[in-house]
């Protein structure tokens, strides 16, 4: 399903199981203050007026736990002596968080006599346009009305009655406003029964983003036999209290992947991602964020890496590394490592692995697939990095990060200690960033003498850096943040994502992180 797709059917269908034959009542937040704007990532807006609008939480971020039986899903690590946690959680705001699209919802009456099937939501959104610049609102009309049609032919769900769209004279921007009249035949618990969708809106290209398309909406789903709600004077304010700022706007784009997905690379023009609940390797093309192919390998394939010539995937639970030929698709070679390598690294023909149930580092000779070299480091290995001159590995079982001499094959100089919990790493232009989960972000420059510094983040899991930040992963909080590496200072909200947001990498114009307690892997588009 494409961006478009989605964004048109979570419009109409975010609110799903409110609309079952004995639906619960939605978990809402109230608007706290009607004239305090809600700010999105490039622009920001005013809520819907009146008693009956709350907003839609954008996730939850868990605020206790408590142990209660052994549990695969803690990060990075499949290992059954953690325990399952029980989370209680509060529901997030979209005012805590940087998301690129939000939604109010009108729980009045007509929502309550309908049996919690007439939905009225007023909704903000951001498109991504990465096949044009939309300069003037004539292109702006013809990307949006081509989209609409190239999306709707041969929808089985969805039937189109009626569609209008004018060119806005407003200056602020190149806009259309919108009207849409569809049907939609598949309303969950309503087989048989056609509901009549209503969208009206104005879409605005960002006028320092112009690949970035602003939409603010009504959408009002009305079951058989009902009238549609008048609620234009509550909703006008919304739609006319756009206002854009400077920030690059936010697409985030949800890809189904399968079960557990863990360690995430990008290389070969693709991004290549361990499904450690299918013991298989998922193969998604960039551009559109379609999943291609899915590559069988080792039992729960955890870390990935790329090289100039293939794939490396560590099985955790057979002890061995698969070899992907990219062109192929498939493996061409299996090698034995040591126990439970959950993490690898590629640099020249040199592959490391972590071994996280032997304490130690595997290095393949990539010309041969073959072991040539095994080097003890620090208790329960995880994260592996390549760069300034070394190996770098974090050691998750006493807290520390061991530096590995290519040259020799040995570990050098004493285990530098991060923190509790060290998990993902990366080197970029001789600086060493570590991701520890209950400390932050760690940064370790070698040579200069000077003691490790942090940047307090909240659970962070593994560590990238793409175009000029630091980007973390933040399990507990279902989001990842990004730091300046120029004053390892936080950037604006943490960005909302998957549950249980693990490995991180960037590429392909995006970046692409794995959600292992939702089965996706998210996609933060970086379009010019």
């Amino acid at each position: 399903m494409s961006a478009f797709r989605r964004h048109l059917v979570w419009a109409v269908v975010a609110l799903l199981g409110w609309g079952c034959a004995a639906p619960g009542k939605p978990a809402l937040l109230p608007v706290p203050d009607p004239e305090r704007r809600y700010e999105l990532p490039g622009f920001s807006v005013l809520p819907p007026r009146g008693a009956d609008w709350s907003v839609v939480p954008v996730g939850t971020v868990v605020v206790s736990r408590t142990r209660e039986e052994p549990s695969p899903l803690l990060p990075f690590l499949l290992d059954p002596l953690f325990v399952r946690v029980k989370e209680h959680v509060r529901l997030v705001s979209p005012a805590e968080v940087a998301v690129g699209a939000m939604a109010f919802f009108r729980a009045g009456q007509e929502y309550e006599e309908s049996g919690r099937t007439h939905t009225i939501m007023a909704i903000a959104r951001t498109f991504v346009a990465r096949e044009a610049r939309l300069e003037d609102r004539a292109s702006l009309r013809a990307w949006k009305e081509a989209r609409l049609e190239q999306e709707l032919k041969g929808s089985s769900r969805f039937r189109l009655r009626e569609s209008q769209f004018d060119e806005d004279a407003s200056p602020r921007a190149a806009c259309v406003r919108y009207r849409l009249t569809y049907e939609d035949r598949e309303v969950p618990g309503h087989r048989g029964s056609v509901f009549v969708v209503m969208e009206r809106g104005l879409s605005c290209v960002h006028p320092r983003w112009p690949r970035y398309v602003i939409d603010l909406g009504e959408s009002q789903r009305v079951p058989p036999g009902r009238k549609p709600v008048t609620v234009a004077q509550e909703v006008e304010p919304f739609l006319e209290s756009l206002v854009f700022d400077a920030e690059r706007p936010l697409v985030v784009e949800t890809i189904t992947v399968g079960s557990r997905p863990r360690g995430v690379a990008y290389g070969h023009g693709a991004v290549w991602v361990a499904v450690a609940g299918e013991n298989s390797v998922a193969r998604l093309d960039p551009a559109s964020g379609q999943l291609v192919a899915k590559i069988p390998v080792g039992s729960t394939p955890a870390g990935v890496a790329t090289s100039e010539d293939a794939v490396w995937v560590a099985n955790q639970d057979d002890g061995t590394v698969s070899r992907i030929d990219p062109q192929a698709g498939r493996v061409i070679a299996t090698i034995a490592v040591g126990r439970e390598p959950v993490n690898v690294a590629a640099s020249g023909a040199a592959v490391w692995v972590t071994n996280d149930g032997s304490d130690t580092v595997t290095r393949i000779d990539a010309q041969t697939n073959r072991v040539v070299a095994t080097v003890g480091v620090g208790r329960r290995p995880a994260g592996v990095a390549v760069g300034a001159e070394a190996v770098w590995v974090t050691n998750t079982g006493d807290n520390s990060v061991s530096r590995i001499d290519p040259e020799t094959n040995r570990a050098v100089g004493k285990p530098i200690f991060v923190g509790p919990g060290p998990n993902g790493i990366t080197v970029t232009d001789g600086v060493v960033w570590v991701a520890v989960s209950g400390l932050g972000l760690v940064r370790i420059e070698p040579g200069t003498g000077e003691a490790p510094r942090t940047v307090a983040l909240a659970g962070a899991g593994d560590v990238v850096v793409h175009r000029g930040l630091v980007w973390v992963t933040n399990f507990p909080q279902n989001a990842v943040s990004r730091v300046d590496p120029r004053t390892n200072a936080t950037i604006g909200r943490p960005i909302a994502l998957g549950a249980g947001p693990l490995w991180i990498t960037g590429g392909g114009g995006a970046i692409w992180v794995g959600n292992v307690g939702s089965g996706t892997v998210s996609r933060i588009d970086l379009s010019d």
